[in-house]
């Protein structure tokens, strides 16, 4: 139906993961509310472990939410956050960062800091 693929679209867009602090608030699969407001959810470690498992995958690699240093790790090493802006929202972090993927399977990363 069209609104399952709007809430679908919404999720893939504005579902953030959970701070740490708030997993034993989120409810039985490991989803609550999001400060982003109505419809938008975040997840926890439950959720993810049940999706990664699900579709055989080690990690979640997503963009769109600012972080220091381009990048953020949450969920155990399972979530991997990649941002690079300058300016973005008066933060003037100038930050990039590249994710490598080499034959070995780990995450790498690299920053480089910008000129402000």
């Amino acid at each position: 139906s069209s609104t399952a693929l709007q809430r679908m679209f919404t999720d893939l867009l504005w579902a953030d993961p959970a701070p740490q602090e708030s997993e034993g608030s989120l409810d039985a699969r490991g989803f609550g509310p999001s400060h982003r407001g109505p419809g938008a959810v975040v997840y926890g470690t439950k959720a993810v472990d049940e999706f990664l498992r699900t579709h055989s995958l080690h990690y979640i690699l997503r963009a769109h939410e600012w972080c220091d240093y381009g990048f953020h790790v949450s969920k155990h090493g399972r979530v991997v956050t990649v941002f690079s802006s300058s300016h973005y929202h008066n933060y003037h972090n100038n930050s990039g960062v590249v994710f490598l993927s080499p034959s070995d399977g780990k995450l790498r990363f690299v920053t480089r800091q910008g000129k402000s």
